[in-house]
């Protein structure tokens, strides 16, 4: 992600502004919600855009994004896909993420399976991802396949925390 104040220009609530020379490129559509690969024409910088998909979407995916930007603090970048930052494109609401590698869990399900140590390690990986967001208190809320990020390096982020909750218990 750049700080470079050409490709982003931060405004007040840690809203940044993205530059005219910025290039986006689809990476996917999950649900109401696009995600773009930005990089900035000449400095050569990436980073990964999430907002509405369309316009009958705008206001429900705005109270999504806007409730994973509110929870941030809570997320930790060692399991989460966490935003850094919320900007305006096109009109529309977005969360800015650092770039990452596209790979989520429903891709791998798709792939022929491997085996069954294979199987159970890449099964504790996304319960331990699980655990950790519980650490935190909070409630996912929409756990399913394409909100698991897998790295090359076999690491898994956990992403889409629109309808996440902060999950108080009661005292004993």
């Amino acid at each position: 992600m750049s700080t470079n104040p050409q490709a982003l220009d931060s405004a007040e609530n840690d809203e940044i502004t993205l530059s005219e020379d910025i290039l986006f490129s689809p990476l996917a559509q999950e649900g109401n919600i696009d995600w773009l690969l930005c990089r900035h024409a000449t400095a050569g910088d990436t980073f990964v855009l999430a907002t509405a998909g369309n316009e009958a979407s705008i206001f429900h995916v705005t109270q999504l994004l806007k409730n994973e930007y509110a929870l941030r603090d809570r997320l930790s970048e060692s399991w989460a896909l966490k935003p850094q930052w919320h900007t305006h494109y096109q009109g529309r609401y977005a969360l800015i993420y650092p770039a990452f590698d596209y790979r989520t869990l429903t891709d791998v399900l798709c792939m022929p399976p491997g085996t069954f140590s294979e199987f159970l390690d890449c099964a504790a990986m996304l319960c331990t991802k699980l655990s950790q967001v519980h650490q935190q208190g909070l409630v996912h809320g929409d756990i399913k396949p394409a909100n698991f990020f897998l790295s090359d390096d076999n690491r898994v982020y956990l992403g889409g925390f629109g309808l996440s909750s902060v999950h108080n218990p009661l005292p004993e």
